[in-house]
This record gives C-alpha cells, sequence and structure tokens, in this order.
C-alpha cells in the first residue's frame, strides 16, 4: 500500500498558476476537477487496483509455496523412517520387527517394508542425510513421483537381490539400496548439455565414484556383506545397478517418444 500523499501525487497534477479549475484551493475535490483532471482519476484507479492485485498474487504464492515445501516427497520419506525408527528403538512396538526382511522366512511386504527400519541410530542418520541431500536433488529433476517410485524400485530390487544371493541366516533392514539408487539417479540426471553441467559432475561426481568403487572392492573381499559392521554392500550394489537400468530405460522411451512425434 502507498501512503496518501503518494496516491495524490499519481491522482492529481499540481494546479496551474492563474488559470485551470476556478474556485478550487486544493486538490482534495476530485470529483469538482475540470474534465481533464477526472480522467486521471480513473487511471489511479487501475493502477491501484493493479497493485494490490500483485500483493496478492505475491502472497498467495509465497502461501502455497510453503505449503508445497513442507508436503515433498522428500519429507514424507524422511518421517516415514523416523517414525519406525522411533516405534521400534524408542517405544518398543515388537510389530515392528515384522517388517525386517527375514531371508529364512520372507513375507511379500518385507520387501517394500524392510527399506524403512534400521538397527540403530548411526545407521539411520547417515541413512536420513543421504536421502534429504540426494532426495532433493532427484525430486528437482524428476518430481515427486519420480523420487517415489526411484527409491521404492531401487529398494525393492536390493532387497530382492539380497535375499536371493546371501544366506538364510541374514535379515536384511535399511534405505541403503534405495538411496544408493538416488545417489546415481541424481548424478545421472545431471548429464545434460549445459554449462552447469561440468561443474555438477566435478562436484558430484568424485563422491559417487569412490563410493561406488569401495562398494565393488568390499563385497569381493567380503562376499558381500561386511561381518564386523553388517553393511550389506550386495544391496548397495543392487540399488545403484537398478537406478542406472531406470535411467537408460527412461530416457530411451523419451527418446522414441520425440521421434514418434516428430514423424507425425
Amino acid at each position: 500500500s502507498l501512503p496518501e500523499n503518494a496516491l495524490r501525487t499519481r491522482a492529481f497534477a499540481p494546479l496551474p498558476r492563474g488559470g485551470g479549475a476556478r474556485g478550487l484551493s486544493a486538490p482534495d475535490s476530485p470529483l469538482s476537477l475540470c474534465g481533464e483532471r477526472r480522467q486521471c482519476w480513473p487511471y489511479t484507479a487501475r493502477k491501484l487496483r493493479d497493485i494490490c492485485c500483485r500483493q496478492a498474487q505475491s502472497q498467495n504464492y509465497r502461501k502455497n509455496r510453503r505449503v508445497v515445501e513442507r508436503f515433498t516427497t522428500v519429507y514424507l520419506l524422511l518421517m516415514i523412517n523416523l517414525a519406525l525408527f522411533s516405534l521400534d528403538h524408542l517405544a518398543k512396538v515388537h510389530i515392528v520387527k515384522w517388517f525386517y526382511l527375514n531371508h529364512r522366512h520372507p513375507k511379500w511386504w518385507q520387501y517394500v517394508t524392510a527399506m524403512f527400519c534400521h538397527n540403530g541410530w548411526d545407521h539411520l542418520s547417515n541413512n536420513l542425510f543421504m536421502l534429504y541431500v540426494f532426495g532433493k536433488m532427484v525430486e528437482e529433476e524428476e518430481g515427486s513421483w519420480g523420487l517415489g517410485l526411484t527409491y521404492l524400485l531401487c529398494g525393492i530390487v536390493s532387497n530382492v537381490v539380497s535375499k536371493v544371493f546371501l544366506a538364510a541366516n541374514y535379515v536384511t533392514v535399511g534405505a541403503s539400496g534405495a538411496i544408493f539408487g538416488l545417489i546415481v539417479v541424481g548424478l545421472l540426471s545431471k548429464a545434460r548439455l549445459s554449462w552447469r553441467m561440468p561443474v555438477e559432475m566435478l562436484s558430484v561426481g568424485p563422491f559417487v565414484y569412490q563410493h561406488l568403487a569401495k562398494e565393488i572392492q568390499m563385497a569381493r573381499q567380503t562376499g558381500g556383506v561386511d561381518p564386523t559392521r553388517g553393511t550389506n554392500h550386495v544391496a548397495h550394489l543392487a540399488g545403484a545397478a537398478t537406478a542406472g537400468a531406470l535411467v537408460w530405460a527412461g530416457r530411451s522411451i523419451g527418446d522414441r517418444l520425440s521421434r514418434d512425434g516428430k514423424k507425425l
């Protein structure tokens, strides 16, 4: 909103000396001004209306933006992981143990629920940090549905591969397989021809390469699972491979659709 003197300055021109509307001492009565000055009043009303509309749109945009930021998929995933950890380790709700992937007697839902469970605070905090960083990166490029599908598919495939290749006495928990998938998708989604690509690849690429190389080395040395720390390297590599396949399939389908569109 503008101050009163600013409104008057915009609405009325100063009275000319020795002429103009006779008998008026000040421009406080717009309806009594000459016809030329009365034409300024509708113009000012339109300008004030435009200013108010812009302010209202700006306020609605900021309000809607705050709502969207509160309910993105990455925050939903973070809250689910935190909620199950609280029920499992703080509230001691024993039914959460049924969400673990039991390799000896697996249930179909455990391939999904195991990616939201963790065996300790250090395990959870590391995964939440990576989920927050790379989850927001994937959501920025692929959208909320892209983030959710990538997380679920990479997590499910990593749990299936763990069940197939690991012994029956293991129990699998954790979102590491899904998060390794997000890391790969986050890197490959930035690999586009633009001036930002070299900076982004040099910033994120070495980190991803070092982690993948370390996972391959540890998987060879330990046979898939670190016996001292219980790290499931098989799940990590399976999630990363699934993410690479998803990116390749998505781009192949997109290129084919674009070519078909050009032919039409």
